[in-house]
């Protein structure tokens, strides 16, 4: 927004995405409560001094074979490597965890996107569920299913599982279209 300065500043695994703290406050229940935390002294205060953000957050590897955000201390690391995937799967998976991420910040900002495939809308859900965010991209989605001509094609061969979907994101018109495929089978 004209007159805003971004003020967080999260690292991917490879991007780096600045944003607004009001934006990530607004539309995620995960931000909200680390960026409250952060401001009243529970987190340990804002980002330190001297770097230009008042928060950071850097993308790291889970146990669980997933990735979640931390609170960068000083300067954002580079993820460790995961045990489980040779670096090419690696590099392939977080490059999809990125442009996921990248399409739910702009869901937040209520920017259009396109989503190419099912197991991207999956992945974005996921990251959207993850950040306590579901009600945002519901909305924002509408604009993306206009703009994603393939991904709409995808509903009738992947009906079952985009009803679970439309249910999960409370998305009317996914919703309906899922099931008038499910019924006609």
């Amino acid at each position: 927004k004209p007159g805003w300065k971004t003020d967080v500043r999260i690292v991917g695994f490879e991007r780096e995405f600045l944003v607004h703290d009001v934006v990530l406050r607004l539309n995620s229940g995960f931000f909200r409560s680390a960026l409250d935390g952060m401001d009243s002294g529970g987190g340990g205060g804002t980002a330190p001094a001297g770097n230009g953000w008042r928060h950071e957050f850097v993308a790291v590897d889970s146990m669980g074979g997933g990735w979640n955000l931390e609170r960068s201390i000083e300067r954002p690391r580079t993820p460790s490597p995961s045990p489980d995937l040779a670096p090419k799967d690696q590099h392939h998976a977080h490059s999809e965890q990125d442009l996921a991420f990248s399409k739910l910040l702009s869901a937040f900002y209520n920017k259009p996107f396109s989503i190419s495939f099912f197991n991207e809308l999956v992945t974005i859900t996921h990251l959207a569920d993850h950040f306590s965010a579901l009600p945002c991209l519901s909305s924002a989605l509408y604009v993306a299913l206009w703009h994603s001509p393939v991904l709409v094609q995808e509903i009738r061969t992947n009906c079952k599982e985009m009803l679970l979907l439309a249910k999960k994101l409370r998305h009317a018109l996914l919703f309906r279209e899922a099931l008038v495929h499910v019924v006609s089978r």
